[in-house]
């Protein structure tokens, strides 16, 4: 049984018609029929019904035709789950930070981060302590630096101290790098 077989008898049971199938496939009708003969025939059972130049679905296609739009549609899914992964090595991490923080140690943290990371990408936008907040929350940001103490406390954050006592970082327990330790 081939992908391109369980195709046309998905698109032959929507059309319940192998010439428009054959037309919306750009395949010919003949094609279409050996298609489906040959999974019929490796399956064991009759997919369709003929009667009268009319195609109905039997009770095995049915169940078949369920079965089949179900896993195609999974498998749509994870294709595109696995595509949002398959770099995963490598990461795109976004950093808030509060208007007015000291820029020079901060942006020597984030050179080192990048020297010891240099597969991810950084993404750095300066914003207000709420904007911070519900960017954190919200996924917007990974990396939050600040001096206020209102993300602390919050279960879906890691607090942890950066460069001297002055500011924080916050990392959203979602992101990948949670579970990686990213700082001495």
């Amino acid at each position: 049984m081939t992908q391109l077989q369980i195709e046309y008898f998905i698109n032959v049971a929507k059309h319940m018609s192998f010439s428009e199938t054959a037309e919306t496939m750009y395949v010919s009708q003949a094609a279409v029929s050996r298609q489906i003969a040959a999974l019929e025939e490796e399956l064991g059972v009759k997919l369709f019904a003929r009667k009268y130049r009319r195609l109905s679905l039997t009770g095995a296609g049915e169940i078949l035709l369920e079965v089949f739009t179900r896993h195609q549609s999974e498998f749509r899914d994870a294709l595109a789950e696995a595509k949002k992964h398959q770099n995963a090595d490598s990461l795109t991490l976004n950093i808030g930070m509060l208007e007015g923080i000291d820029m020079d140690k901060i942006y020597l943290a984030i050179l080192e981060f990048s020297r010891q990371n240099p597969e991810h990408r950084i993404n750095i936008s300066i914003d207000r302590i709420s904007a911070l907040i519900d960017g954190i929350a919200d996924g917007t940001y990974d990396i939050v630096f600040t001096f206020h103490q209102e993300l602390k406390g919050n279960k879906y954050i890691e607090v942890t101290p950066a460069i001297s006592a002055k500011f924080l970082f916050f990392l959203s327990t979602h992101h990948p790098l949670a579970r990686k330790r990213i700082y001495p």
